[in-house]
This record gives structure tokens, C-alpha cells and sequence, in this order.
């Protein structure tokens, strides 16, 4: 008997110590990690306080997300990065939606991956505009999100406070699509990234890019002017500071 205790004994030492290590294991895994936190945030933002405060937000049914095809009433809602992850929970069941405004809100970079989310979930999106969110260097991830869509026309992310480095992430992002991103009409107005914005030339097929009060630059004029696409004025000489939402 007490050699059957002992053996029992060390079977559960042996047993509980595996626990630790399949918790290690676990933690060597960020990709899975990440997927049961967005599931468990999923869960958490679609309770019913979390609904009622959209709800009253947007002024319309949480069902109007996931089957007009124009979600331009988002604009200007005082949405933050939790509403937006809600709005994106609701909007992947609306394969119809094709036009979305969510400018004017202010949720800032913590909204992008819900915004990449949006698009890569509606395949008939052709309009979106997302300005002054104060996206900043985040907005080069809806930019490679647009280059994979499709049916996006046009992108509009002004007053996002876009720097330098963000802007060239958006030009190669959407000049490396495959076969062209598809994009017609790109509006980064309002963003101070300077010279940068002539990189913007190499995107192909767009048809109007505007870039006013960006400090492009007498060099980043002439790399635009090469391009012989419409560009918004003026770019140059313009003093405007760029404006975005704190």
C-alpha cells in the first residue's frame, strides 16, 4: 500500500509538472495567444452595455452595421478603438456594404487593426474615408489592406498626422499591389510628411491623389508632375499646419 501511495504520489508530481511546461509552451505561441485575446475581446464588446453605448453613439440599430450598404452615419460619432473592434465584429456579416465614413472620430492608431479588419471583411467596399484619426504611422496598415482589396476606389486618411516614414510605407504598399491595388481616387491631405509625399507618384492608376497642406516641396513637386496625374493644390508653398483629431 505504501508503495502504491508513493507510485501514486509521484504520478501526480510527474502529471503537475507538466503544467508549467504546457504553460511555457503556450507562451512561445504569440499567434495563438493573440487570437484567444481578440476572441475573448470579441466576447467582452459585444455585451449588452457595450452594444447600448454604440447604439446611442451612431443613433441607429447595432442590425443597420451588418446590412446598409452605406455605413456613412459612422462619421463623427465620437467613436473610440473599443466601438470601432464592436463595429468591425458587426460589419463582417454585411458582405454588401459599399461605402463606409468613419472620419472625424479621433479613436486614434489603437482603431486600425478594427479598420483593416473592415475592409479585408467587406469585398464590396469601393469608398472609405477615415480622416482625422490621428491614425498616424498606423495608417500604412489600412494602406496595405486597400492594395490586397480589390474594389476599393477610394481612400481618404487626411489629417491623420502621417510622417515621412508612414507615407513612403503607403506609396510601396499600394505600388507593390499585384496587378495594381485597384485605387482611383487617394486623398492624405493635412499631413506633414513633406517631401515623402513625391514617392507617392510610383502608385499606379490613380486617377486623383490629393495632397494639400502636406509641405511637399518644390523636389517632391516635380517627382508628382512626372507622374501627370491630377494633384490637388497647393503643395509647395502651403503653411497650413496639419490638423488631427487629440
Amino acid at each position: 500500500a505504501r508503495m502504491r501511495a508513493e507510485a501514486g504520489a509521484g504520478a501526480h508530481q510527474s502529471g503537475s509538472g507538466t503544467g508549467p511546461a504546457r504553460k511555457r509552451i503556450s507562451r512561445t505561441t504569440p499567434a495563438s495567444a493573440r487570437s484567444i485575446h481578440s476572441m475573448r475581446r470579441g466576447r467582452r464588446f459585444c455585451s449588452t452595455a457595450a452594444t447600448s453605448r454604440l447604439v446611442s453613439k451612431i443613433g441607429r440599430p447595432t442590425s443597420a452595421l451588418s446590412t446598409e450598404r452605406s455605413l456613412d452615419f459612422l462619421r463623427a460619432k465620437g467613436l473610440d478603438a473599443e466601438d470601432l473592434l464592436l463595429v468591425s465584429i458587426l460589419v463582417k456579416t454585411n458582405a454588401g456594404v459599399e461605402s463606409i465614413d468613419v472620419s472625424g472620430n479621433g479613436f486614434g492608431a489603437g482603431g486600425a487593426e478594427s479598420l483593416v479588419a473592415i475592409v479585408r471583411s467587406s469585398p464590396q467596399l469601393s469608398k472609405l474615408d477615415a480622416s482625422q484619426n490621428n491614425l498616424r504611422a498606423s495608417a500604412a496598415l489600412l494602406a496595405e489592406a486597400a492594395a490586397s482589396h480589390g474594389s476599393l476606389r477610394s481612400l481618404a486618411m487626411s489629417a491623420n498626422a502621417i510622417g515621412a516614414s508612414a507615407c513612403t510605407a503607403i506609396g510601396e504598399a499600394l505600388a507593390a499591389a499585384a496587378g495594381g491595388s485597384g485605387l482611383a481616387e487617394l486623398n492624405l491631405s493635412h499631413n506633414a510628411f513633406g517631401r515623402a509625399g513625391g514617392g507617392l507618384a510610383a502608385v499606379p492608376g490613380l486617377s486623383s491623389l490629393r495632397l494639400a497642406s502636406c509641405a511637399v516641396g518644390a523636389a517632391g513637386t516635380t517627382e508628382l508632375a512626372s507622374s501627370r496625374r491630377p494633384v490637388e493644390q497647393p503643395l509647395a508653398t502651403s503653411t497650413t499646419r496639419p490638423r488631427h483629431v487629440p
